[in-house]
Order: structure tokens, then C-alpha cells, then sequence
């Protein structure tokens, strides 16, 4: 028969009557395995990734550690350690100021915790200096069955397959003018420099699907081949340039405190949004000018379109996802801060369109276009099991993200108008979604358009925040756009953007 063990209440234990052992059946208040423990081990497993699990599967988020500590750790070298210690670590935000409200009594608040506003970082305190006027085309008036969707909960409207050709003279001479040739690279101060450390994704084309994916994830991108250089011309950027009433405010460099949570005002809106400082950098690089038309391609979670709409500049911002989830989350962060202001009656758009396809509609439409993709998403994964990119189940995506972001790329290009520009971002160290990226879109929009551009060096523009970031300035990470790094005491980023300007 059995026995129950006096000691261990609801738990059946050995008879020596019945000379065999029984199966422990747990009382109806317990749990086989504590929560508490298995919380412990959980944050000891992120804590020290590099320790075998117990049940010897890796979770999601040791396998991105892993792929960071091999792909990263050759490029950026004994700069990694640090990086990675960052990537762990709490992220530094800084309070974007809500205009929309009473900002001089917010600024107040701020500055008795003891934050600093960021545009005391400026040269003679911040003097507010307007960009030149782009040169701008006609006018582009939209096409008379261009969509309205104003509700993010909207269904999509059928899109049409982009035009891969444009109307254009098919001289062989002038066809084959357009192709990139391998010629020597032009840099900034004209200085020679070689494009053979990153493969853009195109280069893999030809390959089974699947022998593809299981080529560039078994090599961890590191087997890049030999593509041939462009010519790009590089113009530097005059500097600084900060949106005249953009501001944020944030702790000091020594600082580790942490902002309160936003608060409702009188006017029934929040005061402060709090978000990586190194988000508000491709805001800056946009230079907007009063009266542009702006396009946010990839505008979830709507933190970057917020500070656009507070330096009270853009006569319309549309705010696009194709994830009507997300696009929900822009919408609702936007009544948070800016319900009931009747400065942005029609303003503000949303549009739940394939980014890729957009152009399509919006063909020389906007003054300027930010180009935030989906990218690894460096500190999310590496911290976070949920929904992991790492995860089996979205490894297809992630292998394919390169090639989804010079989609993105590409379109945007074609929806800004002659004069204007785009602003291409991510929040990844990778040099393949990165440099690769804008490399692979620079060449598709030569080889199959007629329209001109050229990169922006922003070195000056960002000069005044070396101080407060931690840049990337050797080449290595970045050589068409800047490069903010994590650091465990300037915790910004990681946040890549290039700018891009269309001339033609």
C-alpha cells in the first residue's frame, strides 16, 4: 500500500508494504516548479549567457548572443565587450518634451530632477539655425483616386506591382551608362576607400531558397564576396542644425536615475514621452523645413513620428505600417500627447500600405521621407525570449531582412520629390543591414531609374553630441551614415542612419 509522508504533506512516498516505488502526486497547493526559482534562473541564464542551460536547449535569446559574440565581435574587435555590456544593460532614455502642452512648466520639472536639455549640447547655447530651402520641384499633386484612409483600423487597398522599369529611352549606350561599373570609390575628402567588407543580400540571388538562408546563417554573414565598387558622391552637411523647438532633456553622463513615468496635465495630455535619445538623431538629419510633406515608412511604435510633429514644422505627416496592430500603437500614442489640438486637425494620416509598394501612389510626393525599417533589433533580442527574431519559427524573416530593407529603401527614394530627402535607420550594429542596405539600394535605383542622388556626410551635424554618445568613427561599422554605439555610461543606441538626398 502506500504511504504518505508525514513530513512532505500531499506527497506519496515509498511502501515497503507494496516493496515499489510511486509516482509523486503533488498536493492541491503545490507546484512541481516554483515560479520563484524558475524566475531566478532566468535572469541567472541572462545574466550569464554563456552558461550551458540546464535542460541543454538554448533559449532565443542566447542564441542571438551567440550570433552577436561571433558576427560582431570580428568587426567591431575589442570594442565588443564593451558593446555587449551595453546591449545588456538598461537603455539611457531622455524626456521628449510634449510642445503641445505647458512646456515651460514640463522644462521646469525636468531640470529639478536634474536632467539637462539636449540642445545645451549645441555650440553658444543653442542658437537656432535654419536649414537652406531645398531646391523643390513643381508641386506634385496627388493622382485623383489617391486613398483617404484616415482610421488605422482600415483595410488595406489592393496595391499595384511596382513598375520595375520606368519610362525611360532604351539606348544601349545610355542603359549601360546607368549600370554600376567597378570603379574606385569617392569618399568625403575624396580619399579612396574599398567596398569588399560587405555583401549586399542581392549578391546571394541565384541560390536555392533554402540553401540560401542556410548559407548566410551557418557563416553568420561573415563569407561576404567581392562586389564591385560605386562611384558615390559624398557632400558634407552643414552643422549643427537643430529643429527650432525640439526638445528633450536628459540625465547627465555619470547619471544611471531613470525618469518618472509621464503624467496626465490639464490638458488631458501627457507631458513628457520617454525614448532613446539616439532616436531623436534621424528626426534631426530629416532637416524638415516649415510646410514639408512627410512620410514616416515604418512609423511603429510612433516615437520618431511624435518628435516630428513636436518641432511644428510638417504640414502633413503620414504615418504608415502594414501591421494594423502597430499602426494602432502610433494612433494611440499620438491621442496620448496630442488629443483634442486642433493645430493637427488634419495633419496626421495613417495608412496600413506595404512600404515597398507605396511608391506606386505617392510617386514624387513628399519633401521628405524617414526610412526606419524592421531590422535585429540588437537590444531587444539579446534580452527578450518573446517573439524573438532568433526564435525557429522566425528565421525565414530574419534572413530576409536585408532584402525587405532595400525594398523599403528603394520605394522611399521613388516617393520623395526632386530636392528632397530620405533618412534611413536602424537600431542594429550590423553592417550588412546597414552600409549593405543603402549600398544594395543606391545600385537597384542607378541600374533601373533615372533618378540622381547623393549621401550626406554628417559628421559636423552630429559633432556637438560626440560628447554625450559614444560615435563609431573608424569605418568599421559605418561608412555611408553615423553609427551611435552602446555604452554601459553613455547608453544610447545601437541607432544607424544615413541620409540620402535626391537630386533628379
Amino acid at each position: 500500500m502506500f504511504a504518505v509522508n508525514p513530513l512532505r504533506p500531499g506527497w506519496l512516498t515509498w511502501s515497503e508494504s507494496s516493496a515499489r516505488f510511486t509516482r509523486v502526486i503533488l498536493g492541491p497547493n503545490q507546484v512541481r516548479h516554483s515560479k520563484v526559482a524558475k524566475r531566478r534562473k532566468d535572469t541567472q541564464r541572462n545574466l550569464a549567457p554563456h552558461l550551458k542551460a540546464s535542460h541543454g536547449k538554448r533559449t532565443n535569446t542566447q542564441l542571438a548572443l551567440s550570433y552577436f559574440d561571433d558576427h560582431y565581435g570580428k568587426i567591431y574587435g575589442s570594442l565588443w565587450p564593451s558593446l555587449r555590456l551595453g546591449l545588456l544593460s538598461r537603455t539611457k532614455n531622455a524626456a521628449l518634451v510634449n510642445n503641445f502642452n505647458v512646456a515651460p512648466q514640463v522644462k521646469d520639472q525636468l531640470s529639478a530632477l536634474g536632467a539637462s536639455s539636449l540642445r545645451s549640447y549645441l555650440p553658444g547655447q543653442c542658437p537656432v539655425r535654419l536649414p537652406p530651402t531645398p531646391r523643390r520641384a513643381t508641386p506634385a499633386q496627388p493622382p485623383p483616386d489617391r486613398p483617404t484612409i484616415s482610421d488605422p483600423h482600415v483595410e488595406p487597398e489592393e496595391s499595384r506591382e511596382p513598375e520595375l522599369l520606368p519610362s525611360m529611352p532604351l539606348d544601349p549606350d545610355v542603359l549601360y551608362g546607368r549600370v554600376i561599373q567597378p570603379q574606385s570609390q569617392s569618399w568625403a575628402g575624396h580619399q579612396t576607400l574599398h567596398q569588399d567588407d560587405y555583401v549586399p543580400p542581392t549578391q546571394l540571388q541565384g541560390l536555392d531558397a533554402e540553401l540560401e538562408a542556410e548559407f548566410v546563417d551557418s557563416q553568420h554573414y561573415d563569407s561576404y564576396l567581392s562586389v564591385g565598387s560605386v562611384q558615390i558622391e559624398i557632400r558634407a552637411e552643414p552643422g549643427p542644425y537643430f529643429p527650432p523647438h525640439l526638445d528633450a532633456y536628459l540625465f547627465p553622463y555619470s547619471s544611471f536615475e531613470a525618469f518618472p513615468a509621464p503624467k496626465r496635465t490639464l490638458a488631458d495630455t501627457f507631458n513628457y514621452f520617454c525614448l532613446d535619445a539616439a532616436s531623436l538623431l534621424p528626426v534631426v538629419a530629416m532637416g524638415l523645413a516649415s510646410g514639408d510633406r512627410v512620410l514616416d515608412m515604418c512609423a511603429a511604435p510612433g516615437g520618431k513620428s511624435l518628435a516630428m510633429l513636436q518641432t511644428l514644422l510638417p504640414s502633413e505627416l503620414m504615418c504608415n505600417d502594414e501591421n494594423a496592430m502597430r499602426l494602432r500603437r502610433v494612433s494611440h500614442v499620438m491621442d496620448m500627447y496630442l488629443k483634442g489640438v486642433k493645430e493637427m486637425a488634419g495633419v496626421v494620416s495613417y495608412k496600413r500600405l506595404d512600404g515597398s509598394l507605396m511608391h506606386s501612389m505617392y510617386s514624387n510626393y513628399f519633401d521628405k521621407v524617414l526610412c526606419d525599417v524592421p531590422c535585429l533589433t540588437d537590444r531587444v533580442t539579446a534580452r527578450d525570449d518573446h517573439n524573438n527574431l532568433f526564435s525557429a519559427s522566425n528565421k525565414h524573416h530574419r534572413l530576409n531582412l536585408p532584402i525587405t530593407q532595400a525594398g523599403l529603401l528603394v520605394s522611399a527614394l521613388k516617393c520623395v520629390k526632386p530636392g528632397g530627402s530620405v533618412v534611413y535607420s536602424t537600431c542594429t550594429l550590423s553592417p550588412i543591414q546597414n552600409d549593405g542596405v543603402v549600398f544594395t539600394a543606391l545600385k537597384t535605383i542607378w541600374e533601373t531609374t533615372d533618378i540622381e542622388c547623393y549621401v550626406s556626410d554628417m559628421s559636423d551635424l552630429f559633432r556637438p553630441f560626440h560628447d554625450l554618445m559614444r560615435f563609431h568613427g573608424d569605418g568599421r561599422g559605418a561608412k555611408y551614415g553615423q553609427l551611435v554605439l552602446p555604452d554601459i555610461t553613455r547608453n544610447f543606441g545601437p541607432m544607424y542612419l544615413a541620409r540620402i538626398v535626391r537630386t533628379r
